[in-house]
């Protein structure tokens, strides 16, 4: 996971892509998608247009999802 500036968190942050966040929030592809398309994670894209997710608008965000609660448990 390579670290990146993000904009929405004025922070340097590790940048996930969408097979890796499905990974490590146990979700699926599309239940990611809905996450972007609801505007409820920071999202650059990479050279290719690939989606990078911020890691830390997983663990941050305000919606109170049982997957990001049992993501904040495993760190």
């Amino acid at each position: 996971m390579p670290t990146l500036h993000c904009v929405e968190c004025n922070n340097a942050t590790e940048m996930m892509t969408v097979n890796e966040v499905c990974t490590f929030m146990k979700r699926s592809r599309r239940a990611i998608y809905r996450w972007i398309k609801a505007q409820s994670l920071h999202l650059n894209r990479d050279a290719g247009g690939r989606y990078l997710i911020c890691k830390a608008s997983l663990l941050t965000s305000c919606n109170n999802n049982s997957s990001r609660k049992r993501a904040l448990r495993l760190l």
